[in-house]
C-alpha cells in the first residue's frame, strides 16, 4: 500500500470516526426554546415530566389514539400538548411499534401545562371518557417541595386534542424551530450548524460550529504521516450521508436511538447519552491510524454586531469573561461541570460529562478579534467554547444536557446543574367516574338470575 493509499484510508476511517462525534455536538447545541407559561403550580418549566407506560396499568394495551392528556384551571377543562413515544424491546425509540401503551413507552408532557387538582367526581363533559377509569398526574419537584402541579390522563376518542406544538423539525431544510429559536444544519460547506437564532428574533447569533483535530499514521510505531482535519475538509472523508433524521417528533419532543445512543430534546433543553469508538484503528500490516486530538466548539459572530452585546461567558471553574474579541485567560483544567454563554438576545447551560477513553479532556475557550487566515466561518473568534480530547484510545463517552435561557440571563450555571441533576417526579392514582353521577350516560340493565 501506498503513502498516498494509506493515507486516503486513513482519511475515510476518520470520517467515519469524526462524524458520529459531530452529530453529538451539531444535535445538543442545536436546540433550545423558552418554556411555557409559568402554572400555579410548578415555577421550574424547562425539565419535561417524563412518565412509563408501567404508570397506567389500567391503560396497558390501549391504542395511543384514545389517550388524550387535560388540565383543570381557571374552572374549566382544556387539552394539553403530549405525546407518547414508542420504546421498542431494545430500548430504541421508533416512530411506530405497535401503536398501543406499553410498559416501556413513555408519556412526556411540559410543566408548563400543569392545572389545578379536582375532587374525583369533576371530569370533562364527555360521555365517552366516563365510561372508562382516569389517571390523576400529580407532578412534584424535589428542589421545592411544596409545588405541586396536575393532569388528568383520560381514555376517548372524542376528547380535542391540543393543535399547540413547542418544536417543528424541516428535514428537508435542515431546520429546526421553537418558540424562541431557530437552528439551521449545514449539509453542503461543512458539517455542523449553520445558523442560530434566539428568543424569537431573526439575526443569526453564531458564526458556526468549529471542528479541529488531527491524526497520525504509524508505522511499527513510529509517526510517518500527520493530518489535520476542520469541519470543511472532514467533509472529503465523509461518504454518509450529512442529513439528520430524527425520527420521532412530537409536539413536545423529537428523540432519536439505536440502541447505543440517545437524544432527546424538548422545548428548552436537549439531552444526549452516546458512546465513540475513537481507540486506534489498524489501517494495514503494522500500519496504525492515532487521533491526536479532536475539539468541537461553538464560536460566536461579533457580539456587538449582533444585539448579543453584553455577552459573558461563566464556566464551574469560575470563568467571567467577557465575550468582546479581547482575549481573557480562562483554566483548561479540571473538566467542567457546566458552562455558560450569556447575552442581550439570550444564551445557553451546556451540562456535560465526557469519558475521554483514556485520552485527556480539557475546556477549549477562545475570544479574540484577531483576524486569522487560518480559521474558518468569519476568521475570527467570539466566545469560541468546547471541548478538547486529545490522545483518545478507546470509546468516548457522552452525557450532555443544554439548556436554552432567557435574554439577558446572569451567572446561572448552577441552578440549571442541580436542575439537570433532580428531574421532575410523576405520580398516578386511578380514579373513576362515580356512578349516577350523569345522567348523560346511559346504563345497561344488569339481571341476576
Amino acid at each position: 500500500m501506498t503513502n498516498e493509499q494509506t493515507r486516503q484510508r486513513g482519511g475515510r476511517v476518520v470520517g467515519t470516526l469524526v462524524l458520529g462525534l459531530v452529530v453529538v455536538w451539531l444535535l445538543v447545541w442545536g436546540l433550545g426554546q423558552a418554556g411555557a407559561s409559568t402554572p400555579a403550580g410548578l415555577s421550574r418549566t424547562q425539565d419535561p415530566l417524563v412518565m412509563n407506560g408501567a404508570n397506567f396499568p389500567a391503560f396497558d394495551g390501549v391504542p395511543l389514539t384514545e389517550l388524550a392528556l387535560y388540565q383543570y384551571q381557571a374552572g374549566a377543562w382544556q387539552p394539553i400538548p403530549f405525546q407518547v413515544d414508542e420504546v421498542d424491546s431494545s430500548g430504541a425509540y421508533v416512530a411506530s411499534e405497535d401503536g398501543l401503551l406499553d410498559a416501556n413507552d413513555e408519556l412526556v408532557l411540559m410543566p408548563g401545562d400543569l392545572g389545578d387538582s379536582v375532587a374525583v367526581d369533576n371530569w370533562p363533559t364527555d360521555a365517552q371518557a366516563r365510561l372508562y377509569p382516569r389517571y390523576a398526574i400529580t407532578a412534584t419537584d424535589s428542589l421545592q417541595p411544596g409545588e405541586a402541579g396536575w393532569v388528568y390522563l383520560y381514555r376517548s376518542t372524542t376528547l380535542p386534542p391540543s393543535d399547540e406544538a413547542y418544536i417543528a423539525w424541516d428535514e428537508a431544510a435542515q431546520t429546526l424551530s421553537g418558540i424562541s429559536y431557530t437552528v439551521r444544519f449545514e449539509t453542503e460547506q461543512f458539517v455542523g450548524i449553520a445558523d442560530l437564532s434566539l428568543n424569537g428574533q431573526v439575526v443569526d447569533v453564531l458564526d458556526r460550529q468549529k471542528i479541529r483535530g488531527q491524526y497520525s499514521i504509524l508505522l511499527f510505531g513510529q509517526v510517518i504521516s500527520t493530518s489535520t482535519f476542520n469541519e470543511e475538509t472532514v467533509l472529503n472523508f465523509i461518504t454518509q450521508p450529512l442529513t439528520i433524521t430524527l425520527p420521532v417528533v412530537g409536539p413536545v419532543r423529537a428523540v432519536a436511538s439505536d440502541g447505543e445512543q440517545g437524544f432527546a430534546f424538548y422545548g428548552a433543553k436537549a439531552s444526549l447519552g452516546l458512546s465513540l469508538p475513537l481507540a486506534d484503528v489498524d489501517i494495514a500490516p503494522f500500519t496504525v491510524l492515532h487521533f491526536d486530538f479532536v475539539q468541537v466548539a461553538l464560536d460566536l459572530l461579533d457580539p456587538a454586531g449582533t444585539g448579543m452585546a453584553p455577552a459573558f461567558y461563566y464556566d464551574s471553574n469560575g470563568a467571567n469573561a467577557a465575550i468582546d474579541g479581547v482575549p481573557e485567560a480562562v483554566p483548561a483544567s479540571p473538566p467542567l461541570a457546566w458552562s455558560q454563554v450569556a447575552g442581550a438576545l439570550g444564551g445557553w447551560v451546556n451540562i456535560g460529562q465526557i469519558g475521554p477513553a483514556n485520552g485527556t479532556l480539557t475546556n477549549h475557550y477562545r475570544d479574540d478579534a484577531t483576524p486569522d487566515p487560518n480559521d474558518t466561518g468569519d476568521g475570527r473568534a467570539y466566545g469560541e467554547a468546547g471541548a478538547r480530547i486529545a490522545n483518545p484510545n478507546g470509546t468516548v463517552t457522552f452525557g450532555q444536557v443544554l439548556y436554552l435561557t432567557p435574554a439577558g440571563a446572569g451567572n446561572a450555571g448552577a441552578q440549571y446543574l442541580l436542575w439537570s441533576q433532580n428531574p421532575l417526579r410523576g405520580a398516578a392514582a386511578l380514579q373513576s367516574f362515580p356512578a349516577g353521577n350523569d345522567t348523560a350516560l346511559t346504563y345497561l340493565p344488569f339481571l341476576h338470575r
